[in-house]
């Protein structure tokens, strides 16, 4: 919430949830199903409705088949 009222009127894009998808090689960690609706749900709350809400997740590779995602987004 601090980060919301310090920075809501002066940065327009935000990244709410980073690297949510599964990949190979990585650690996985059990989250709830719907934690990136949720996450997206409490920023919207908080911040003003020209600010862009996001999913970050970049990679430096480009994926030739899918992957399978951890979330329900």
């Amino acid at each position: 919430m601090q980060v919301a009222a310090r920075y809501r009127d002066s940065i327009k894009v935000w990244d709410v949830f980073n690297e949510v998808l599964s990949r190979p090689g990585r650690v996985q960690v059990p989250m709830p199903f719907d934690i990136v609706y949720r996450s997206h749900l409490n920023a919207a709350r908080l911040f003003p409705l020209d600010v862009k809400l996001s999913v970050n997740e970049g990679d430096n590779r480009v994926w030739t088949e899918p992957q399978v995602e951890t979330s329900h987004y």
